[in-house]
């Protein structure tokens, strides 16, 4: 139980420091040509951002104040928009550092590293799921995902590389958590 308000220590940091923002803008970016490439955003900020906190509540807050104004100013339908907040928000609860994960560790007495490794793989998965119905429904109504920007507006890829660096922050605290639990885990 003592990495819990580590967790939450952890998150509320990464939201005060603009990890998610950062990583929203990375994605929006980086799939601006893609139908629906701002809702597939949401989806992969929100899974980075649950790699982040571990919080289902914390991803949904931050997630809505961040996401939910970007994509109605970009046309995506305010259901599409409230929809895929809520649906990849709760992918933190299996992406480490889970803290659902953690109090089940604690009652059931299993290893926290195997249960938060064990995580990474079907939330990655449920992210994919999420992108590939959110593909569908923007395939069979186009109106889901608005007007996204015009063609001559696409952000540079000069521009787009260098984005990248700014989004290190979620990275780095991902790959702290899994290296942090994955060594004991494995022995």
């Amino acid at each position: 139980m003592t990495v819990m308000p580590l967790f939450i220590i952890m998150g509320a940091f990464a939201g005060l420091a603009g990890f998610a923002e950062e990583g929203f803008k990375l994605a929006k970016h980086w799939l601006e040509g893609i139908p629906g490439g701002i809702i597939h955003a949401t989806t992969i900020g929100a899974t980075a951002f649950g790699a982040a906190t571990g919080s289902g509540a914390a991803s949904c807050a931050i997630l809505a104040k961040v996401t939910i104004p970007e994509m109605l100013k970009q046309g995506v339908k305010k259901g599409m928009a409230i929809g895929v907040v809520a649906s990849a928000s709760t992918l933190a609860i299996m992406i480490p550092p889970s803290s659902a994960f953690v109090i089940y560790a604690m009652l059931t007495g299993n290893s926290v590293g195997k249960l938060l490794i064990a995580g990474i793989i079907p939330g990655l998965i449920g992210a994919a799921l999420i992108i590939i119905m959110v593909a569908i429904r923007c395939k069979i109504d186009p109106s889901q995902y608005g007007y996204g920007r015009a063609a001559g507006e696409r952000t540079p890829w000069k521009t787009r590389f260098a984005m990248i660096p700014r989004a290190w922050g979620l990275l780095f605290i991902a790959l702290v958590i899994i290296g942090g639990f994955g060594r004991p885990a494995l022995l």
